[in-house]
């Protein structure tokens, strides 16, 4: 970003100039180079995904994740049903609404102002038409009536089919009805006198959706079981359009060039063996004119119940659960308008620039802009820097046209889920792009939008970025050991090729260790004495922050009170040393972790731990007493050896220099610092 303005330098000297050079270098190559220990870290919230785990409140989530105000929605009639199922509307403008679970129709008028039209005995009103003469039919269920109401109010049976749902109705342009049917997937024809006939007898269980495709002649039937989309001629003849994935084709939609956009939901279909696959998401499919299918988008919902056009060559689509009213560009890309509280949003009616929507659970109409809201709030998902964090400014991205609003706020706390220990919501503190967040240091951050429009003009919130750093925590020291001296560094199977582990003494002399390759577990004689002294110290440590880390080693014997320094500034987690300089004795020692390197020295911390108890024992065993007698064709050995520190561990004798033998003992178990030894040679 350019710098706005620049604060004359006056007469600083040449040499604070320098100095300030030196500064900003230094201050670039800090920032070039990698991240460590306990910086400033970044949050971004960004993208549709990121965004949809937020809470929006009449704010759209676009299809890149922008946050802006979604149209007006108001509750349009007050209904107390579980189910809206069906939405049509009269010339006059009045909605009549068919739901469940008690079988009633509602009208609506253009005020909001909802009436009973009819009360029938069935349970569910799941499909109505009008006629050319103003007469609503219901289709119904559970045992599939179809009911004309005249448009004094006036209802009768009209068709008494022999299935038990009557999912869909639809008029061609001669007036005949016909009725798609559920649970045997048939289509009946019925004539203005209510004799009706079987038209189509589709492979389906139940026909979800029939529509008349006017331009073209033919119905559109989308069903249960197979997932087919099928048309129908005038005279019943079927073709198969689209054989979908999954088993229901419930929602369709023609564009009027004859593009038609259909859903895919349910179960995978019957396999091989008969058996169901998992539940998946939705699907919309676009079907050209010509036949060939674009997958479009993808849900986050079990099922696509309605579609609609949007007037702008786009979709609406209702989806549940979860429910949610959306609207899908040409491109497939998405913009959440409203997520319900309702579990589904079942059937969407446009007449004119109003759009109204029906949900189930509860049943509910809605009235959908055009205008747009005059005020939403977003709020983010409960962000996780794992270890408590001081706050830095929150800057966001996108725009504010001029007269409209934009606010944001910010909480914080120890538990994931916000409840009433975290702090109030509080607004940022002054700032460009932004501002400093001025709540208090924890763990958990979430912040708030709140949007205000002006004359159909709304803020657009592209991206929020967090700015937070952890405070600093003490490195761990988790375990500290000294190998024992008769063991070798390494342990376990190595590298065919490995790299070699190499230290250079304090005397100057440079060990390498390299895997062991020998099954003989003693040294051989050729070995250097100071080698055998050799002993070598291995721990683990870590840091919450990530701090880069450098160990000191102090030492100490048994009974002493003052620990003395071994080694220090290391940075690695093992060292070596030469322990001949040391007296014999039982020894400690204690490994401190500090993490200087990566913080400033007043926040930087450290750790330690101390070491079990180990020996040193540079004091070779003496043979203290040999003697050997003839007694016939063997020699009788006796002896006494003896160290001054550790029990002695192996014993060998070798004749007439020929090989070396192990000997046990007179107690046959090598336990203690003096042991005697009594055995016969040939």
């Amino acid at each position: 970003r350019p710098v706005r303005s620049v604060p004359s330098l006056g007469d600083v000297s040449t040499k604070k100039l320098a100095l300030l050079s030196i500064v900003v270098v230094g201050a670039v190559v800090v920032l070039d180079g990698p991240l460590h220990g306990v910086q400033t870290s970044f949050r971004d919230f960004t993208g549709r995904e990121e965004m949809n785990e937020g809470t929006p409140e009449r704010i759209t989530v676009g299809p890149l994740g922008s946050l802006r105000l979604a149209p007006a929605l108001e509750e349009f009639g007050s209904l107390s049903e579980y189910y809206v199922w069906a939405i049509e509307s009269d010339a006059e403008g009045n909605l009549y609404v068919g739901t469940g679970d008690q079988g009633k129709i509602y009208r609506i008028d253009a005020k909001g102002e909802a009436t009973l039209l009819f009360d029938s005995i069935e349970l569910d009103i799941f499909s109505l038409a009008f006629d050319t003469r103003g007469n609503l039919y219901a289709g119904t269920g559970p045992d599939g009536t179809i009911f004309r109401i005249d448009p004094k109010g006036n209802a009768k049976t009209f068709f008494d089919s022999p299935d038990h749902y009557i999912w869909s109705l639809a008029f061609d342009d001669e007036g005949s009805l016909y009725a798609g049917t559920g649970e045997h997937g048939k289509v009946y024809r019925i004539d203005r006198s209510g004799e009706g006939e079987i038209f189509y007898d589709s492979p389906e269980t139940n026909v979800l959706t029939l529509m008349w495709d006017a331009p073209r002649k033919r119905f559109l039937l989308g069903g249960d079981g197979k997932g087919l989309l099928i048309t129908l001629d005038k005279e019943g003849k079927a073709k198969v359009l689209f054989d979908a994935p999954r088993d229901e084709v419930g929602a369709i939609h023609v564009a009027d060039d004859g593009t038609i956009f259909a859903s895919a939901a349910g179960g995978k279909k019957p396999d091989n063996e008969g058996g169901k696959g998992s539940v998946k998401k939705a699907v919309l499919y676009k079907i050209e004119p010509e036949g060939a299918i674009v997958r479009l988008w993808d849900s986050d919902s079990e099922f696509l119940f309605t579609l609609i056009g949007d007037g702008e060559e786009g979709l609406l689509a209702g989806t549940g659960e979860p429910g949610k009213l959306v609207r899908i560009s040409p491109e497939g890309e998405a913009t959440d308008l409203k997520r319900l509280s309702e579990a589904q949003l079942l059937v969407l009616h446009k007449r004119g620039e109003a759009v109204h929507f029906g949900t189930g659970n509860q049943g509910t109409v809605y009235r959908l802009g055009p205008a747009m809201a005059d005020s939403g709030t977003y709020q983010s998902k409960t962000m996780d820097v794992i270890n408590l964090a001081r706050w830095g400014k929150l800057r966001w991205w996108g725009e504010q046209p001029n007269g409209t609003g934009l606010t944001f706020s910010t909480r914080t706390g120890n538990t994931e889920i916000p409840d009433e220990t975290w702090s109030d919501w509080t607004e940022l503190g002054e700032g460009e792009d932004g501002g400093p967040i001025r709540s208090p240091s924890a763990r958990f951050l979430q912040w708030r939008a709140e949007l205000l429009g002006k004359k159909g003009g709304s803020p657009r919130i592209d991206r929020v970025r967090i700015a937070y750093k952890e405070h600093n925590l003490p490195p761990r020291v988790l375990d500290v050991s000294v190998v024992a001296a008769d063991r070798r560094f390494f342990d376990g199977p190595s590298d065919p090729r490995p790299e070699t582990l190499h230290q250079v003494l304090p005397n100057g002399t440079r060990v390498e260790y390299y895997p062991s390759t020998s099954k003989d577990e003693m040294p051989g004689e050729a070995t250097e004495i100071w080698a055998r002294s050799i002993r070598t110290i291995r721990w683990d440590a870590s840091d919450a922050n990530g701090d880069r880390l450098q160990y000191d080693i102090h030492f100490r014997a048994e009974g002493e009170e003052e620990w003395k320094l071994l080694e220090d500034d290391l940075t690695l987690n093992y060292y070596s040393w030469d322990s001949r300089s040391m007296p014999d004795g039982v020894y400690r020692v204690r490994v401190a972790a500090r993490d200087d390197r990566s913080n400033p020295k007043a926040t930087a911390l450290a750790g330690e731990r101390t070491s079990d108890p180990f020996e040193i024992d540079n004091t070779a065993p003496r043979i203290v007493r040999l003697e050997a007698n003839r007694e016939g064709s063997k020699l009788n050995v006796k002896g006494k050896a003896m160290d001054g520190a550790t029990p002695l561990l192996r014993a060998e004798y070798s004749l007439n220099a020929d090989d070396w033998h192990a000997v046990d003992p007179v107690d046959e178990i090598y336990d203690s610092s003096e042991e005697s030894f009594d055995f016969s040679v040939e």
